[in-house]
This record gives structure tokens, sequence and C-alpha cells, in this order.
């Protein structure tokens, strides 16, 4: 076997999760290298370079890996931890400094949407308000549904015959919303519609207004400084919690799992309204991102699988021949 054939075989080993891992990545460092030269911000790199740094090794790693046809699970472990760690931080750090750019506020056309739909955020809102046992148990669903949604990914990337649809419904789904929220900026429902007197009355302290501080100092403040401190979940429309939800209800699709999944799952997207002052409209705009990425993700796994599949039965036939 010739050299250039030792390097065709290796190159093989190479799957879609190789090429959308690189993808998602690469793509979540151009976003954020493109709204901070647009911003004129300056980045502040404590803590985020660090973090770039080790998700850029653990992708080298990952495919490094593949092509030495090392043991697939750690490979694929590499991949998925390079990409949640490097392009949820560049994609959230994007969400907030896009903010600076200035782009104008699209709450008024979101409730105006929301009525065309039959619902009233503002009333709604004040109607979850009556019931603050549930609003509680809504608080908890939603500010653990990140940790949830990361679980159910690894957890699907590290099975014999991985699913990877979750990975990029979740990753994907973020580098789009992240995307959209910068050209389209809301402030949120609680404070468009002046609810602050919500809080501790009904609904917790922070429910929709955790970002506020965030969102101020990037879309009316002059600081040119953009660091982990002024960091928040600042992205309205479209809602990321409602992708997240749904990684966690169909993630856990099959296994003994499934009815906790969903129940967690659903319970993260209703409380996306009361505590992560979303529109009815962010919720629909989440949904069509996370039903877009899992269409994605069935087609280009489905055309890997076929690819290794044929690679094997050459392979055989190949073994087979005689010398």
């Amino acid at each position: 076997m010739t050299a250039t054939d030792r390097l065709q075989r290796r190159l093989r080993r190479l799957d879609a999760p190789c090429a959308i891992s690189a993808f998602l990545l690469l793509a979540s460092f151009a976003l954020l290298a493109t709204i901070i030269l647009t911003s004129g911000m300056t980045l502040d790199w404590s803590g985020l370079g660090i973090c770039i740094a080790f998700s850029i090794a653990a992708l080298v790693a990952g495919i490094a890996m593949k092509l030495a046809g090392g043991t697939p699970r750690v490979a694929n472990l590499l991949l998925v931890v390079a990409v949640m760690s490097g392009a949820t931080v560049c994609n959230t750090v994007s969400m907030n400094v896009g903010l600076r750019l200035h782009m104008p506020l699209i709450d008024e056309g979101l409730v105006a949407f929301d009525h065309l739909l039959g619902f009233d955020p503002a009333l709604l809102v004040r109607a979850f308000a009556l019931s603050p046992r549930i609003t509680e148990w809504l608080g908890i669903a939603y500010t653990q549904s990140n940790w949830a949604a990361i679980a159910v990914v690894l957890g699907r990337c590290l099975l014999p015959d991985p699913d990877w649809r979750p990975f990029v419904a979740y990753s994907g789904g973020l580098l789009a919303a992240a995307i959209i929220s910068v050209v389209t900026p809301a402030m949120g429902n609680i404070a468009y519609s002046q609810l602050f007197d919500l809080q501790g009355h009904g609904l917790p302290y922070g429910a929709g207004t955790y970002h506020l501080d965030a969102f101020h100092y990037y879309y009316h403040g002059t600081a040119q400084i953009a660091g982990n401190r002024h960091i928040s979940g600042v992205g309205v429309f479209p809602s990321f919690h409602t992708i997240m939800g749904l990684v966690i209800a169909t993630g856990l699709r099959g296994t003994r799992f499934h009815l906790a999944g969903a129940i967690f799952g659903v319970a993260t997207i209703v409380a996306t309204i009361p505590m992560g002052s979303h529109y009815v409209t962010d919720v629909l705009g989440g949904t069509v991102i996370w039903a877009m990425a899992m269409a994605l993700a069935e087609l280009t796994c489905r055309r890997d699988r076929a690819s290794l599949t044929d690679a094997r039965i050459l392979a055989g036939v190949g073994e087979a021949l005689p010398a």
C-alpha cells in the first residue's frame, strides 16, 4: 500500500461529525470576530482566551484521534467538548456585544405578532404570576435547562451508535439564534410591558429581568470593554431555551428517561414566557430553528452512515481479493 493509499484510507475515517464540529466552531469564532470589529469594542481575553484555546485543542485532538483510528467514544467526546465550550461561549458573547450595533429593537413587532396569534404577552405573564408555586418550579426548569441539555447531548453522542442530532440542534441552534438576535434585538416582555411589580409578587426575583444589566451595558452604555462581567442571556428572538427544551424532550425518546425528559423539556419551554421574558413569537422562532437543525442533522448523518457502510463493504472486498 502506497503512502497516498494510506492517506486516503485515513481520510475516510473523518465522518460528518468532524466536519460539523469544525464548521460550528470556526463559524462561531468568525461571528465573534466580525461583531467585535464592527462594534469597535475591545474584548477582554481573560478567561475567554483560555476557553477558545482549549476548544481548538480539543477539536484538533478529536480529529487526530479519528485519523489515527483511536477510540471512537473518546474522539466523539473531544469533538463535543470542543464545540460545547468554545462555540457556546463565542455565540453568547456575540449576542451581548451585538447590542452595541444599536439595531432597532423589535419588541413592538413581537407584541403585535403575539396579538395576531391571539396572545397578550403582558396578560400572559400576569396569569403565570397568579400561581407562585408553579412559577417557582418553572424557574428551576429554566435555570437548569442548559445543564440538562448538555447532559443529553453528551449522552447521545457517546452511545455505541452515536445520535448527533441533539448536538447539531443545540450547537447549530445557538449559532443561528446568535446571528438572528444580533440583527433583531429586543429588551424582552417584562421590561417592555413594565411588569416589574411582579418581582417577588408571583414571580421569583430576577425572573425576566436578570439580563437587563448586560442589555443596558451594551445597548445604552458607552464602555468599550466586553468581558465576562457583563455577559448574560440577552437573546430574546428567537428563544434558545425553547431549542434546549426540545433537545431535552426529544433527545431522551426511546430511553427509560423519556417521560422525565418530556416533562422537563415542556416545562423549560413554558418557563420561557414568565422566567425568560420571552414572547410567544420567540418560542415559535426557536421551534423553527430546532426543526431545521434536526432536519439538516438527519440528512447529513444519514449520508455519512451510507458512506461509511459503502467504505466498509469496499474494504471487505479488497481484503478478500488475492494479492
